[in-house]
């Protein structure tokens, strides 16, 4: 599994998508799952309040499924807030092998990408860009690759160049 994380705007799911198509062009089985879609439960529970159990729980359903359908590799898009919430998910996945891929952006790209994608600049932006600084400020990701500047193809060759030794690549 190569799982693309990072806060809302740097380009994990539009990437992930490149890297999927790319990868089944190759001739690889690969699947892509967007913790978004395989978490929306509202309202937020107390003790789950971004619904990272809920997530996990679900990706470790969803696993062997894929696997039976003939997927040999998975590519997880989805953000977290802190480095700690990673494991819940890799515990749910015995015996995968996951590369975990920190996509990042300057916080002037960051506020641009999130302002077009909204038609508008945003209320919560500064909070995005919080999250961003925090998780930058952490080693826990295999990869980290920064998707400023880039064009969606250019940051699925940096980051297939960067995961060169995760099996989906090789």
């Amino acid at each position: 599994m190569l799982w693309l994380v990072g806060p809302s705007g740097v380009g994990k799911t539009t990437v992930g998508r490149e890297i999927c198509a790319r990868l089944g062009d190759s001739g690889l089985s690969c699947a892509l799952i967007d913790t978004d879609m395989i978490g929306l439960c509202l309202p937020s529970n107390e003790h789950d309040p971004e619904h990272h159990n809920l997530k996990a729980r679900n990706l470790g359903a969803l696993w062997p499924v894929f696997h039976e359908a003939g997927a040999q590799c998975l590519i997880l898009t989805g953000g977290i807030e802190e480095p700690d919430q990673v494991a819940p998910y890799v515990e749910r996945l015995p015996g995968a092998d996951v590369t975990v891929c920190q996509l990042t952006l300057s916080e002037a790209e960051h506020r641009a990408r999130i302002a077009e994608r909204n038609g508008r600049s945003v209320a919560w932006v500064d909070d995005l860009i919080a999250e961003g600084d925090e998780l930058n400020g952490v080693d826990f990701a295999a990869v980290r690759v920064d998707t400023g500047g880039l064009s969606v193809a250019e940051s699925a060759t940096q980051i297939l160049q960067a995961a060169g030794d995760w099996p989906g690549v090789a």
